[in-house]
């Protein structure tokens, strides 16, 4: 119909693209007032095209639209379409006792014998570790050896499954993760977009060991849920491995729980998208303060661009200079702190460099990557030898 119009207006060329692409921005304007699924679809163009509701950016749109990046089967345009939508994308509330217990169990993936720790942090739970995975990983530059890490752990009692992922340990990694992000390109994830290969490396070197024993958990205990954790390097990972596991129906969206302590930017804007989608019971817990959570820097190539670095939703904000299970905080709406409250406290802690890699290293005062080495395994040695 726009392409008609123009037509008829005798424009042709450079004039009748230059109409076209105006009239079809003219028009999705309209649509993009809206703000919600509901009013979206119910909604139409002043040329009698039906709006409808992108569940990867949850923004209105219309057919041709070149501010509308979703993939086929994933825009809403029936009413009754949105209420489902809402019920999947509300699957769970972010509980700081859960974050900090899922915490302990990141700090656990720090040690080589996380069993001894775990009998140590949970003396009176039913927790069971049931795997343990040691791979090496990535040396881009460096040789060291130190190995990625991650465990199952399950719990009748509670009814979960908890999978948990180391997360980077001493300085020669840092160095080969970042020397990765600057000279080695983003790789395609089968998830959607492009992640960091650093990431998706480590992912794909553990991941054989998740899937085999968290499927013959879910095959015993088929109603459990399944939560994955990791702190730093960890986070990053478990947010590829829960997302891929959803995508691939191993697992459903409704089972899956993902909390992450200090994570970086995964992977690019359709990566997060996606990952919002598969996972929405998700919750990126941040000290600000804390630069890791803000790496690789999107700003060099923009956070409003796809391919850019990007991270998904939800981030749940820590300003306090102390950070325990009672701390106040605040749950951010957009993915790069988009709300004001959100953006306030970033800018507010971007020039404190003071601490940083303390923000980072402590999550509800637990030092993550030594809790287990310094504090429990060192005591119950000490009692030991008494």
């Amino acid at each position: 119909m726009i392409s008609n119009i123009c037509k008829r207006m005798k424009f042709s060329g450079i004039a009748l693209r230059l109409c076209i692409i105006f009239s079809v921005t003219s028009v999705d304007n309209k649509c993009f007032n809206n703000k919600d699924c509901k009013s979206c679809v119910e909604d139409r163009t002043w040329a009698g095209r039906p709006c409808r509701w992108c569940v990867l950016d949850r923004a209105c749109h219309t057919t041709w639209s070149p501010k509308n990046h979703c993939i086929k089967g994933l825009n809403i345009k029936d009413p009754l379409q949105c209420e489902l939508y809402y019920r999947r994308t509300n699957l769970g509330e972010y509980d700081p006792k859960e974050a900090y217990k899922l915490a302990m169990f990141s700090a656990l993936a720090y040690s080589d014998t996380p069993e001894l720790c775990l009998r140590e942090v949970f003396p009176n739970s039913d927790y069971q570790i049931v795997s343990v995975n040691l791979q090496p990983c990535d040396d881009f530059l460096f040789d060291y050896d130190n190995k990625c890490m991650q465990f199952v752990a399950v719990s009748q009692r509670n009814g979960e499954i908890v999978v948990a992922f180391r997360g980077t340990r001493g300085v020669k990694q840092i160095v080969d993760q970042v020397l990765m992000i600057i000279a080695i390109p983003a790789v395609s994830s089968t998830i959607g977009g492009r992640v960091q290969a650093y990431f998706q490396n480590v992912h794909d070197k553990l991941f054989a060991g998740v899937y085999q024993t968290v499927m013959s958990m879910k095959h015993l205990f088929p109603d459990f849920t399944v939560k994955f954790t990791g702190h730093s390097l960890g986070g990053a990972v478990a947010a590829i491995a829960s997302a891929h596991m959803v995508k691939e129906k191993m697992l459903s969206k409704e089972n899956v729980v993902l909390y992450t302590f200090g994570m970086p930017r995964v992977g690019d804007k359709r990566f997060a998208q996606m990952h919002d989608h598969l996972v929405p019971n998700s919750w990126r817990v941040v000290r600000e303060g804390d630069i890791v959570a803000r790496l690789p820097i999107c700003k060099l190539a923009s956070c409003t661009r796809f391919n850019g670095p990007y991270h998904h939703r939800w981030k749940v904000s820590y300003s306090g200079e102390n950070m325990n299970i009672d701390s106040e905080f605040l749950i951010c709406k957009g993915n790069e702190d988009s709300s004001n409250e959100c953006e306030e406290r970033s800018r507010q802690r971007r020039h404190l460099f003071t601490g940083v890699m303390d923000a980072h290293k402590n999550y509800f005062d637990i030092p993550i990557g030594t809790f287990c080495r310094d504090y429990v395994l060192k005591n119950l040695s000490m009692t030991t030898n008494i």
